[in-house]
C-alpha cells in the first residue's frame, strides 16, 4: 500500500512503529491514510479502525473549531504548523491531552495532506494546572492574610505586597511597591535586619525572626514582630525575600507600660526603690562627678491621715511629689520610696554645704500649705543628705548614709 507521494507504508511502519510520538499520515481531504503503532499504544484503536477515517472525528468537541483553522491554515500554504494543545477521543470514549504539530506533504503537484505528529501532554498539562491552582491558593492567602505579607527582592525592593501590610504602614500598593524596606524600617532597627538578610544571602540561615519598627505615614511608629524565609531558583540563585509582618504595637505599648509599673510608684508617678537602686548603681560607676543623695520624710503624713482621712494624706503624697520634682534640675532623679520617704539624686554637688542648699530648697518647695476640700495642710519634711562619688559604696550603703543623716537632723530639731 502506498500513500500519494509513493512512501512505502509498509518499510514507513516498521521505521516510525518504535516512536513514542503518534504519527498520521492524512491524504488531501483529511483522511487517515497511516498511523504508527503509539496511536494503538495510546490512544486504544487497532491501527486497521484509523483507516479512512476524517481526523476530525477524534477531536473534542470544544477543541474543533481550531483544529479545522489550523488545518485550513496549512492547506492554504504553511509549510508546518506551530504546536497546538488538543484533546483526541480515546477508544473507550475518554480524552487525551495532546500537542498536534502539522507538516505538510508537498510533492510536485503541490500539498497532498499533511503529517500530523502528537505528544501526549497530559502530564504536563496536570502540571500546570497543579501550578496554577498552587499559585490562585497563593495569590488569595497572601492578598487575604490577616497579617503583612510581601515579596521582597534580594536589594530590599518591594516586589509585591498585600493589602494588610498597605494598612499597617498607611500607603497604598503603588507607592509602597516603588519603596524598599529600608526606606520604612527605623534606623535604630535597620543593621540588625539587615545583618539577617546577609546571613540568609550567603547561606548561614535560613530564616529568621525579629521585632522591629516602621515608620507609618502618619509620622508614628509601628511595632512588627517580622519573619522572613529566602526562595531560591533550582540554581541556588536568591529570588526573593517572603515576608511575613504582624502588627504588635499593642503588645508593647503594654510592655512599656509594664515596665513603667514596675519601676514606678503608682501613687505619684515618681520612680521607685527599683529604678533608684538601678540609677544610684549606674552614677557609683560612672565617672561623672561627685552627687548627693538626699533622703526626706514627711514628718506629719500619720497626723493628716489620722485627722483628715486617707484621701488627704495621699494628697498630700502627690502634691509633695510634684514640688520636689519642680525643684530639682535637669539631669537629678526623684523618688518614693514607699511611705512617708522620698529619695533625690541631685548631680554636680561637690560637698556637704552644696548639699545643705539642694535640701534647704526642697524643704521651701514642700512646706507650703495644700488645700484640700475644707483642710489646709501644712507638710512638714526632714531632709538628710550625703555626697558620693564614683566607687565610693554600694547604693545601699550610702541611703543607708543618708538615711541616718535624716535622723540626725530630726535629733537635733528635737533637742532644740
Amino acid at each position: 500500500m502506498a500513500i500519494a507521494s509513493g512512501v512505502d507504508l509498509a518499510l514507513l511502519q516498521t521505521v516510525v512503529d518504535e516512536v513514542s510520538e503518534v504519527i498520521v499520515v492524512l491524504d488531501d481531504a483529511g483522511r487517515v491514510v497511516f498511523v504508527n503503532r503509539a496511536a494503538e499504544r495510546l490512544l486504544g484503536d487497532p491501527i486497521e479502525a484509523w483507516m479512512g477515517r476524517e481526523v476530525l472525528d477524534h477531536i473534542h468537541p470544544d477543541d474543533l473549531a481550531v483544529v479545522a483553522t489550523r488545518l485550513a491554515a496549512n492547506h492554504a500554504g504553511s509549510r508546518r504548523s506551530s504546536p497546538l494543545p488538543v484533546r483526541v477521543r480515546r477508544a473507550n470514549g475518554s480524552y487525551v491531552w495532546l500537542e498536534a504539530v502539522a507538516t505538510n506533504r508537498v510533492d510536485d503537484a503541490g500539498v497532498g495532506g499533511m503529517i500530523v505528529s502528537l505528544r501526549d501532554i497530559t502530564e504536563r498539562r496536570e502540571h500546570a494546572r497543579e501550578l496554577a491552582e498552587a499559585e490562585l491558593r497563593f495569590r488569595l492567602a497572601f492578598e487575604a492574610a490577616p497579617i503583612g505579607m510581601a515579596l521582597v527582592a534580594p536589594d530590599g525592593s518591594f516586589q509585591r505586597v498585600n493589602r494588610s501590610l498597605c494598612e499597617l504602614v498607611g500607603l497604598p500598593a503603588e507607592v509602597l511597591s516603588a519603596m524598599t524596606f529600608q526606606e520604612i524600617t527605623h534606623p535604630d532597627d535597620l543593621d540588625a535586619d539587615l545583618d539577617y538578610v546577609n546571613q540568609m544571602l550567603d547561606g548561614s540561615i535560613e530564616a529568621y525572626s525579629m521585632e522591629k519598627r516602621y515608620f507609618h505615614a502618619s509620622g508614628s511608629m509601628v511595632w512588627i514582630l517580622l519573619s522572613v524565609s529566602l526562595v531560591r531558583s533550582e540554581s541556588g540563585e536568591p529570588l526573593h525575600f517572603i515576608s511575613q509582618m504582624q502588627d504588635i504595637t499593642a503588645r508593647k505599648e503594654m510592655e512599656q507600660k509594664l515596665i513603667e509599673l514596675s519601676n514606678h510608684d503608682a501613687l505619684t508617678g515618681l520612680p521607685n526603690r527599683r529604678l533608684l537602686d538601678k540609677e544610684l548603681a549606674d552614677r557609683l560607676r560612672s565617672d561623672d562627678g561627685a552627687f548627693a543623695v538626699l533622703f526626706l520624710d514627711l514628718d506629719n503624713l500619720k497626723t493628716v491621715n489620722d485627722t483628715a482621712g486617707h484621701d488627704a494624706g495621699d494628697r498630700v503624697l502627690i502634691e509633695s511629689a510634684m514640688r520636689l520634682s519642680s525643684a530639682v534640675q535637669s539631669g537629678d532623679l526623684v523618688a518614693r520610696c514607699g511611705g512617708d520617704e522620698f529619695v533625690v539624686i541631685a548631680s554636680n554637688v561637690r560637698d556637704a554645704s552644696e548639699a545643705d542648699v539642694v535640701a534647704e530648697r526642697l524643704r521651701a518647695a514642700v512646706e507650703r500649705p495644700i488645700a484640700h476640700g475644707h483642710h489646709s495642710l501644712m507638710p512638714r519634711v526632714s531632709i538628710g543628705a550625703t555626697v558620693a562619688r564614683a566607687g565610693e559604696v554600694s547604693p545601699s550603703d550610702l541611703l543607708a548614709r543618708a538615711d541616718a543623716s535624716m535622723y540626725d537632723v530630726k535629733r537635733t530639731r528635737s533637742s532644740g
